[in-house]
């Protein structure tokens, strides 16, 4: 395992709940399983890329940490779906629910972490292939900006004035 796994770990493990810690094993098998699934994740989210850990963009690492948080807490509440239980006898009524409390904050750590791989592969998308007067976000907002730098001597709808080549 290279420095940047272990720093990547111990990264992981400080933030994850103490409860979802003892749930892991002693030599961090599942940990290491999220931190990959995440890495997975991330090459696969277009643009497509094949990074490793080692190769990986360092300002990226704040995505396998909270990836593999999130990853965790899934599987947990996977896990906590095969403990819950019911149970009713004459008026008295027993019920062990943990999936719905662990899925209120999943849900929340699934939007923010849709968002960040966004943002991050966003970033990519641009070191690739640049962002310029000629990609077609700009292409149509451009007439606009124009009008409101020249003001009126730009009227809506006419070509360039002489003299602006």
């Amino acid at each position: 395992m290279s420095a940047r796994e272990e720093n990547i770990l111990v990264q992981v493990k400080t933030i994850l709940p103490r409860t979802f810690q003892d749930a892991m094993d002693e030599k961090d098998t599942k940990l290491n399983a999220y931190i990959q699934l995440v890495l997975n994740e991330l090459n696969l989210f277009p643009p497509l890329t094949g990074y490793t850990i080692d190769t990986m963009p360092s300002q990226w690492d704040y995505l396998l940490v909270f990836g593999a948080n999130v990853f965790s807490a899934m599987f947990m509440q996977m896990d906590a779906t095969l403990r819950d239980f019911s149970y009713n006898d004459q008026g008295l009524s027993l019920t062990v629910d943990h999936v719905n409390k662990i899925d209120t904050s999943l849900k929340n750590l699934l939007t923010t972490y849709k968002s960040m791989i966004e943002n991050a592969k966003a970033q990519e998308i641009v070191k690739i292939q640049g962002v310029g007067i000629g990609t077609p976000r700009f292409q149509s907002t451009i007439g606009s900006f124009i009008r409101i730098m020249m003001g009126s001597a730009w009227p809506s709808g006419s070509s360039v004035p002489r003299g602006m080549y």
